[in-house]
């Protein structure tokens, strides 16, 4: 949603203005612990800067950020991994 010209011709305004508006992340439970679900790893959680994920220590910052929302699960999802 950050590039106009990556959307699909099929979706309306309606369509945009739903996804527009969808949270970048979420924190739920899951199995009664706290997990955050997002695109991508902190600070790129919408995966917008296209950066790639080569050694655990580009992920340290995601951690952190974690553990600032006390979760001590998390889900991303990256075709860069």
């Amino acid at each position: 949603m950050y590039e106009d010209n990556e959307l699909s011709a099929l979706l309306d305004e309606e369509d945009i203005d739903y996804l527009r508006n969808l949270p970048e992340l979420i924190i739920t439970e899951l199995a009664g612990r706290p997990c955050l679900l997002c695109h991508f790893v902190h600070p790129d959680i919408s995966g917008s800067a296209k950066e790639f994920i080569y050694h655990y220590s580009d992920i340290a910052s995601h951690i952190e950020f974690m553990k600032a929302g006390q979760c001590t699960l998390a889900f991303f999802g990256s075709h860069a991994l």
